[in-house]
């Protein structure tokens, strides 16, 4: 059931992440398979994966001028006044 819905999540996916992918498909056979004791543990780090592949994905459509002008806004740290 995880497993399936794994496969059509990845191929939804527009760049590839072999090892988190990996880690995915390990995670959700587990949940699959019935994690015992350890389900919510196993379930909240495939949820984090997940998380991770989506976010990665979501970065194709930023504009690389958006870190740029990031950049520019953050903070400098502790430096001596003139």
């Amino acid at each position: 059931m995880n497993l399936e819905a794994l496969e059509v999540f990845l191929a939804s996916l527009s760049e590839r992440e072999p090892a988190r992918e990996a880690l995915a498909r390990t995670l959700a056979a587990a949940l699959d398979a019935g994690a015992g004791l350890s389900t919510a543990a196993v379930s909240r780090e495939y949820r984090a994966v997940l998380a991770e592949l989506e976010l990665l994905n979501d970065r194709d459509d930023v504009d690389p001028a958006d870190d740029w002008l990031r950049s520019l806004s953050a903070p400098l740290g502790d430096t001596p006044e003139p």
